[in-house]
C-alpha cells in the first residue's frame, strides 16, 4: 500500500476490506515490522486485539461478514519509509 509523499504530521489513512466468504469463523493474525516506526498505525483496535507493542494484531470474522482495516501514516519526518504487514487468515487449525 503506497502512501506516496505526505507531509509532516499529517494523517494519511488508507483502508481495504477483508471478507469471509465461509462457513467459519476465521481469525486474521496481522504481524507488522512498524515498531521501528511509529509513524503508523493499524485499525481496528477492537475485538481480539493483542498487544500491537509486539507487533501482533488478531481480528477475529464471522462467517459471512467483512471487516474494514485502515492503516494510518503519520510521519515525524521528511523521509522514506517502508514496512511489511503480513496478514495470516487461520480456521480449524489451518492457514491459508
Amino acid at each position: 500500500m503506497d502512501f506516496g509523499y505526505c507531509a509532516i504530521k499529517q494523517v494519511e489513512v488508507r483502508s481495504f476490506t477483508i471478507n469471509n466468504p465461509t462457513d467459519k469463523t476465521i481469525n486474521i493474525d496481522v504481524k507488522t515490522d512498524h515498531a521501528q516506526d511509529n509513524a503508523f498505525d493499524v485499525e481496528p483496535k477492537t475485538g481480539k486485539l493483542l498487544n500491537l507493542n509486539n507487533n501482533n494484531l488478531i481480528v477475529c470474522l464471522r462467517p459471512g461478514n467483512k471487516k474494514e482495516i485502515k492503516i494510518s501514516f503519520r510521519p515525524e519526518e521528511a523521509k522514506v519509509v517502508v514496512t511489511t504487514a503480513v496478514f495470516t487468515f487461520k480456521e480449524d487449525d489451518k492457514t491459508t
